[in-house]
């Protein structure tokens, strides 16, 4: 740890060189502050971690923040700690334009907070089912078609071939396709 920021090592797409990459450490009050105190407003998904909410840095980024659902009075806490800090590790590692990249994180008293690139267009699951899918055109030709789904199978082959250690998602599904 520098400077406030993790230093972890990891293979840049498209090179064989290791790159080195930084994670920021945000504070639980500087997250609060950027998704209005986690408003319901802010809140655009959620899953078996937790929520996740939209906020706005304070140099202007936008980012999507994960934050978890755990408490260290539940048994399952070392459990989620490990698979927390394993996510850290991993995600801080990969660089690829097809991957959502992890900005940074926030672990303090019993918070875990995960803050990535914010992907304004939404999920392929909105665009398929939800309110995306009655304003936008998107998935109405077949060349838009073959693109997202080219382009998802290239961030998995990043992913399973490419990436040290090679990883494998286990959770494909249209709405972890953003």
């Amino acid at each position: 740890k520098r400077n406030n920021s993790w230093v972890l090592r990891g293979q840049r797409s498209g090179t064989s060189s290791r790159q080195t990459e930084r994670t920021e450490n945000f504070t639980l009050s500087e997250l609060a502050a950027n998704t209005s105190n986690f408003a319901q407003e802010n809140k655009i998904g959620g899953g078996s971690f937790g929520r996740v909410y939209k906020g706005k840095l304070a140099d202007g980024r936008e980012v999507a923040i994960k934050r978890a659902e755990c408490s260290s009075k539940t048994k399952k806490f070392q459990e989620k700690e490990s698979s927390f800090l394993s996510e850290i590790a991993l995600l801080s590692c990969l660089n690829h334009k097809h991957l959502v990249g992890l900005v940074g994180f926030c672990q303090e008293n019993d918070e875990r907070l995960l803050v990535y690139e914010y992907m304004r267009h939404g999920s392929l699951h909105d665009h398929l089912h939800g309110q995306r899918n009655k304003d936008s055109s998107m998935l109405n030709s077949w060349r838009m078609r073959i693109r997202i789904a080219l382009d998802a199978a290239r961030g998995i082959e990043y992913l399973h071939n490419y990436s040290i250690p090679p990883i494998i998602h286990r959770d494909i599904k249209s709405s972890n396709i953003l």
